[in-house]
Order: C-alpha cells, then sequence, then structure tokens
C-alpha cells in the first residue's frame, strides 16, 4: 500500500478534494456560486465546504454542542519570517488556547525554518485580539513512526478566552471535528465565510470540518463534511464529541485502495508530559 503526504497542499489537490468530499457526503449537491456570479472565488469553495458542515451539525446535536463549546480555544498563529536573501514573509496556521490562557499549541513543522529566521510569532483570537507570543519548546521529527510534531507558544502573560462548556458522555464518538483557519479564512457571525484579515473588526470563528478515525491507523482520519485542508489548518486542533483533545491537524496525504486514491488527514499526539510540566512550573 502506498502512503503519500504533504505539508503544504498543492492546489491541484483542492479541486481534487473537493470533488472527493462532494463524493462521499451523504448530504445532496450544493451550488458554488449564483447564477449572477461570473467567477469562483476560493470563498465560494470554502462556503460549500462550511455549508457541509453546518448540515452536519444541524442532523447530530452531539457534534453541534462540541462545536459551539470548543471553539472559542482556536486561534490563528501568524509567523513573520525573513530569509537569508532579504525576502520576508509573513506565514499563518492554527493553535489552540490551553492553561487558561497561559499557553498556545500548534505544530512544530511551519517554524522549522532552515534559509532564514523568525522575526515574530502572534496569536489571533476569535475576538480580534492580537497577542505576541514566544517559541517555548518545539520538536519535529518526521522521521519517527509516528510523527512527532509539535511547538509550545508562551504569552508574556495569560489571557482571558471563553472556557469550553463541559460536554456530556455519549456512547458514539466515532466523528471527530477539526477547528482551524485554512487559507486564513474564517466564519464571521453571519455564517459568511471571509478572509479573515480583511475584515478587522468582529468575530471570526474558525472553520469546521468532521472527520472519522481509521480503524487501524489512529493517526489517520478521513473527512466527511467541512473545509478545505489548505495551508494555514497546520496545527489545528482536532476533538471528539466529547470535548476531549486528541490530537493536531498535521499534513494531508493521500493512499490506494481498490478504487483508486483515497485522500486522508495525517494528525500528530498531544504532548501531554511537556504540557503539564509546563503547567507545574
Amino acid at each position: 500500500m502506498i502512503h503519500k503526504s504533504t505539508h503544504i497542499p498543492l492546489m491541484l489537490i483542492l479541486v481534487i478534494v473537493i470533488l472527493s468530499f462532494t463524493a462521499c457526503s451523504p448530504y445532496p449537491p450544493l451550488a458554488v456560486a449564483s447564477d449572477e456570479k461570473q467567477v469562483v472565488e476560493i470563498s465560494d469553495l470554502f462556503q460549500t465546504g462550511h455549508s457541509r458542515f453546518q448540515e452536519a451539525l444541524d442532523q447530530d446535536s452531539t457534534l453541534n454542542n462540541a462545536w459551539l463549546s470548543l471553539r472559542e480555544q482556536t486561534v490563528m498563529v501568524f509567523i513573520d519570517i525573513e530569509y537569508d536573501d532579504g525576502e520576508k514573509e509573513q506565514a499563518q496556521q492554527s493553535g489552540i488556547i490551553l492553561n487558561g490562557g497561559k499557553i498556545v499549541l500548534t505544530v512544530g513543522h511551519g517554524l522549522v525554518i532552515d534559509d532564514g529566521k523568525i522575526l515574530a510569532i502572534r496569536i489571533r483570537t476569535i475576538a480580534g485580539t492580537e497577542i505576541p507570543v514566544l517559541l517555548n519548546s518545539l520538536i519535529y521529527d518526521n522521521e519517527s513512526k509516528p510523527v512527532v510534531d509539535w511547538a509550545i507558544l508562551r504569552p508574556p502573560n495569560s489571557f482571558q478566552y471563553s472556557e469550553p462548556i463541559p460536554l456530556p458522555k455519549v456512547d458514539n464518538k466515532s466523528q471527530l471535528l477539526i477547528m482551524g483557519y485554512p487559507g486564513g479564512m474564517g466564519v464571521n457571525k453571519n455564517g459568511g465565510v471571509v478572509r479573515v484579515r480583511e475584515e478587522e473588526f468582529g468575530r471570526h470563528y474558525p472553520l469546521g470540518i468532521v472527520s472519522e478515525q481509521h480503524r487501524v491507523d489512529r493517526h489517520l482520519l478521513l473527512p466527511r463534511a467541512g473545509a478545505i485542508p489548505l495551508r494555514g489548518i497546520s496545527g489545528a486542533p482536532i476533538f471528539n464529541v466529547e470535548g476531549e483533545l486528541i490530537g493536531l491537524f498535521s499534513s494531508i496525504g493521500r493512499r490506494r485502495i481498490l478504487t483508486g486514491w483515497e485522500y486522508i488527514f495525517n494528525t500528530v499526539d498531544i504532548p501531554w508530559i511537556t504540557i503539564n510540566e509546563i503547567a507545574g512550573k
């Protein structure tokens, strides 16, 4: 069996993933854009994914309760980079607030810069507040099995955010929620998908993906409905419907099956030992 993966999905994969989401989804097809609109923008594709995600929530109250309770913890992570040739770039990924606002957990691979240096790191909460953070610790080892890929960021001071509401125990925990900001996109209060940095005011919630854990390999997820996993969703927290944080989104991959290729999400474990050590300091 062949298994390939990449940390930065190509635009070609974007289209294939959209088609695969549509093919395997139990929900009816949705129009991407209105008849009056002549150009299909990336936000239209994200809006289609979000509509399917919302339909899944409408049909499953446990998913919806988890979404409403847990999304406040998800943040955008901005990384200002200067390369050796003098060029500058701002990269973006996702993360989660932990330990009462004392740390932010994300993946490490976006913070490994071989041909440059990091000038600054900031997080942005759903309320639009941007907070500078420092890199506390990082491990990225893509040769290990499973891959180890995490980074802990620390703000100068702990900050306030809405703590998640405790969720009830359920018998079926097969469905999982991924929450992040792929492509720098989020959801405004009206349910519209927007590029967050272009809308400076108001609350912007993360986009969501409903997925299921692979029966054999718990580090592989199978997408069922939701957003396109473009660059920027790396580091997105993954929850079960009881609100337990079970992993981080690391990369998108594919594997060969009898009918062709199946697209999958690769996840990494939460470094609970390190997190608990930091909490004890």
